[in-house]
């Protein structure tokens, strides 16, 4: 079975550079030093109570997820915007595209190429998120359904990022362009719920058409379904079931695992549309 050539170039090129290593060695020991700051906090609190919180400590799992998760929501997209507009720049997409390779080559392999260096940060904060082990708490099944989360977020932030690629001249307009529609499909479905239940005072706990319709908004949003995985872990994470709607409440904990899943689902068709439209975007037989 052969590499596609763009996956092994990207490959190379990104591993005979320190850039990513020096990246992921600095977003590491950043979450380690948190990680450490903070469990210091709680070894002095044990010792003057004489009691271990476990909530606290779950608490601080949560804290170091959450940095982790939104750290590579702002580093992804100034990664996957080059993908097209960098060849654009260096005038080597035509050459490419001449090519026995596809456009469907050369998409697939910009986007295994990124997704795999995206998936070292998080292998590599496999030794962190571990610590909490030391404790208890925390599943392996919820720690999984985490970082089924994180996958699929990368993968809808990166197709995003080869889409907005594909549409632009300039690297610089295809990172912008990028931010833009990920704050918009991140916190429009939140904005136009909230909005839509403040308006028409509809609650989202009622099983009418409205109330499905704004579930089904929300499932689009990365934000949710990793906040669901969050809110498995403890029950004292009321307050992230509130800011998306109680949504995992309306599903009940038994189901938060199915409606998580459904999300993902979603979340993968509509970045597969943003793939299928890169594809067309680059391929000469489309273009007028």
């Amino acid at each position: 079975m052969s590499i596609n050539p763009i996956y092994r170039k990207e490959s190379l090129i990104t591993w005979k550079s320190m850039k990513l290593v020096l990246l992921i060695s600095a977003f590491n020991l950043g979450l380690l030093i948190y990680y450490i700051s903070r469990m210091n906090l709680e070894f002095n609190n044990i010792i003057n109570t004489m009691k271990i919180d476990y909530q606290e400590i779950l608490a601080l799992f949560k804290q170091v997820i959450i940095i982790d998760y939104f750290l590579i929501i702002l580093v992804t997209p100034a990664i996957a915007a080059s993908s097209i507009s960098g060849e654009r720049e260096r005038q080597s997409l035509e050459l490419v595209l001449s090519t026995t390779m596809s456009p469907m080559d050369i998409v697939f392999g910009k986007l295994f190429s990124y997704l795999s260096n995206m998936s070292i940060f998080i292998i590599s904060s496999l030794p962190i998120f571990s610590l909490v082990y030391v404790y208890g708490g925390v599943s392996f099944i919820d720690l999984g359904i985490i970082f089924i989360t994180y996958i699929c977020t990368i993968y809808f932030i990166v197709s995003i990022g080869i889409f907005s690629s594909s549409i632009s001249k300039k690297t610089n307009i295809a990172s912008v362009l990028s931010y833009i529609v990920i704050a918009f499909i991140f916190f429009v479905s939140l904005i136009f719920t909230n909005g839509i239940e403040r308006t028409f005072n509809i609650d989202i706990n009622i099983s009418h058409n409205t109330g499905v319709l704004m579930k089904y908004i929300i499932l689009f949003n990365p934000l949710s379904i990793f906040y669901m995985a969050l809110a498995r872990i403890s029950d004292n994470g009321v307050y992230l079931n509130n800011i998306f709607f109680n949504l995992t409440n309306i599903m009940g904990h038994s189901n938060s695992v199915m409606c998580i899943f459904v999300g993902v689902f979603l979340q993968i068709m509509l970045g597969n549309i943003f793939i299928f439209v890169a594809i067309r975007k680059i391929d000469p037989r489309h273009k007028r």
